[in-house]
């Protein structure tokens, strides 16, 4: 018995290692014509079931590649270079062998020959450098109007849920940047929501370290995916904008009618870039991310409230603007107002037929308002090249309010006469604020890689809540009225807070490399 435990054990253990075994794909890259190397090249390993991207290099000054750290699976590789085809080849590992060598690929010239002699070449797709996965915007159409959201959304490997949020290659996107500065850092939906597509030249996906880990060069553990979009060369300069209005009716909803109105404008001068976003609209599209609700998430109603069902109207004013006094200090901030107001109504009927059968009706009525103010403001300051300084001072103001009216009747299926008739009303309302500050500061000694550091971290938040709650319901015996039951709740929460914290660390090198 002892030995076929035994057995069944390492024959276990040998699936778990051979499971967690990670394989190689390596290979070199040459020209067709003269055999000349070509390094720098960007060689990625894209999934053959969907072609999102699973991992990427470049090739080295002897054209050379080596993709690690792959799993048995069917891929894609894509080879492309300026000036020449982008090259594909499936490549299947089996598990056969740890390294797969795909020998010397011959890349092929995309020279056009016009009445001149004109060489033209395609700007790769997707290119890798070092952590950062670089998506080329030109390679991929998006409507004239379109915003980043829609550009995403058509990148290998991208998701954006029903609620706005991306994932690219099973990350979460947690912050937009604009040209290396900060957009809206609290709130992604802003950029990819309200963004025109039409701007931007690359889109640039990395894991960012935290903001200490990049001032002292100390890896903390901590870090973000964020992506950076860079701006086309030709926008940098001057002002440029667009608005967008547009009306109908909605047929499905009793020629309810619709309306959609924003604008955009930009301005940038050398370094300073100023961010106007405007918008109104009911057709459900929030531009941004409802901080009200996520306040009082609580608060609730118990049919919906403040729910994402039904018509929305909302109203948005979005300002960023990075601005550079001197090159030893810069300002970023942006300010932001949500309002917004839905409505919904829900009619159900239900038939339920069991030894007691009866047939339910109900509708529930829904109102849900809600109004959202944020400030965000990031000071860096670098008087030398040993110091800096970077303090990020926050307001946060919601408030909400929610009504709801509904009627359920339950009949006797057979005899349609009353059983139960409910109305029930609810009034929700909250009200929330939050104040708070960053500073970080690090000093960087003449020895390389000594560095002592500072961060501080304290916020006050105040917030109320309200819940009020009405029941009628009448109970039938027999279709005739026999009682009924009234029930009234009120509920409050007040909740208030703060917290400050903070930390000192010092980082002394121990050798070369410890």
């Amino acid at each position: 018995m002892k030995s076929i435990v035994s057995v069944l054990f390492c024959f276990i253990f040998s699936l778990s290692v051979s499971g967690q075994k990670k394989f190689s794909i390596s290979g070199s890259l040459n020209d067709k014509i003269t055999g000349t190397v070509v390094e720098l090249a960007t060689v990625s390993i894209l999934n053959a079931k969907d072609s999102s991207f699973v991992s990427g290099t470049m090739s080295d000054k002897n054209g050379v590649f080596n993709i690690k750290g792959l799993a048995k699976n069917k891929y894609v590789l894509q080879v492309s270079y300026v000036g020449y085809k982008t090259y594909y080849a499936p490549v299947t590992i089996t598990g056969d062998k740890a390294l797969t060598n795909l020998g010397k690929i011959a890349l092929v010239s995309d020279d056009i020959l016009l009445a001149e002699a004109v060489v033209e070449g395609k700007a790769p797709e997707i290119t890798v450098k070092g952590d950062t996965v670089e998506y080329n915007a030109d390679s991929y159409k998006t409507t004239e109007n379109a915003v980043i959201e829609e550009l995403i959304k058509k990148l290998p490997g991208a998701e954006v849920d029903k609620d706005g949020k991306i994932t690219i290659n099973g990350k979460e996107i947690k912050k937009f940047k604009v040209d290396g500065k900060d957009f809206f850092s609290d709130d992604p939906q802003v950029a990819s929501k309200n963004l025109p597509a039409s701007i931007v030249e690359k889109l640039q996906v990395l894991d960012q370290k935290s903001e200490m880990s990049r001032m002292t060069g100390f890896d903390d553990g901590e870090e973000e995916t964020i992506i950076n979009i860079t701006i086309k060369s030709g926008m940098k300069q001057g002002t440029m904008g667009n608005a967008l209005v547009g009306g109908g009716m909605d047929i499905e909803k009793d020629n309810d009618t619709r309306y959609q109105a924003g604008a955009f404008v930009n301005h940038m001068q050398n370094n300073d870039r100023y961010t106007l976003i405007l918008g109104a609209n009911n057709n459900n599209n929030m531009g941004a991310a409802d901080l009200g609700a996520n306040q009082f998430g609580g608060m609730r109603m118990r049919r919906g409230g403040g729910g994402g069902t039904g018509v929305t109207e909302s109203q948005n004013f979005m300002f960023n603007m990075n601005k550079e006094f001197s090159p030893k200090l810069s300002l970023n901030t942006d300010i932001r107002y949500n309002g917004m107001d839905r409505n919904s109504i829900t009619r159900t009927n239900e038939t339920l037929l069991s030894k007691e059968s009866f047939r339910d009706d109900s509708k529930t009525g829904n109102n849900y308002i809600s109004d959202n103010f944020n400030l965000n403001m990031r000071f860096d300051w670098k008087p030398d090249t040993s110091n800096t300084f970077i303090f990020r001072p926050y307001i946060r103001y919601n408030n909400s309010e929610s009504n709801e009216l509904s009627t359920a009747n339950r009949f006797d299926y057979y005899s349609n006469d009353s059983i139960t008739s409910e109305l029930n009303k609810a009034f929700n309302e909250g009200e929330g604020y939050t104040v708070g500050a960053d500073l970080d500061f690090a000093h960087r000694f003449s020895k390389p890689g000594r560095v002592i550091s500072l961060s501080a971290r304290g916020s006050y938040n105040d917030s109320y809540s309200e819940e009020n709650s009405e029941s009628w319901t009448n109970n039938y015996k027999d279709g005739v009225f026999s009682n009924t039951v009234y029930l009234n709740q009120r509920s409050e929460n007040d909740d208030i807070g703060g917290n400050f914290r903070a930390q000192i660390s010092y980082v002394e090198p121990l050798g070369k490399n410890n």
